[in-house]
């Protein structure tokens, strides 16, 4: 095969890569995507006594390491969709537990929410 040849089939191969279209899913739970998709501050945090109770009376690195372990799990529920520049999270799939995310939405929010930045407690909360 030649060069010239070669370079051909590149380009069309780019050029259809670069003309795909990403079709986002279309089993996404609603309900979910109401707390995980809401912009900040976002509806108030739905959590229980217990998890309140449990929130009292902590350190910074407390909130902080319990604000990642949260990310971490909430990433880890998501499935990665393919597009065209990569793959990307998409929250809120049915399959992926959608209840369990938002319900560890509203745990960051609350922890955001009641000690993060311009709150009593004012701790700088680490990057997502």
């Amino acid at each position: 095969m030649k060069k010239s040849q070669l370079r051909n089939i590149i380009k069309e191969s780019i050029k259809e890569l670069m003309n795909e279209q990403y079709n986002p899913p279309t089993n996404i739970d609603p309900a979910c995507m109401a707390v995980v998709g809401a912009i900040n501050p976002g509806p108030p945090p739905v959590v229980s006594q217990n998890f309140i109770n449990n929130m009292q009376n902590r350190t910074c690195d407390f909130y902080n390491n319990k604000l990642m372990n949260f990310y971490q799990k909430s990433g880890n529920l998501m499935t990665v969709q393919p597009g065209p520049l990569g793959g990307v999270s998409q929250p809120c799939l049915i399959g992926d537990n959608p209840a369990w995310q938002a319900q560890i939405t509203h745990k960051i929010n609350y922890i955001q929410n009641n000690f993060g930045p311009g709150t009593s407690m004012n701790c700088t909360q680490p990057p997502r």
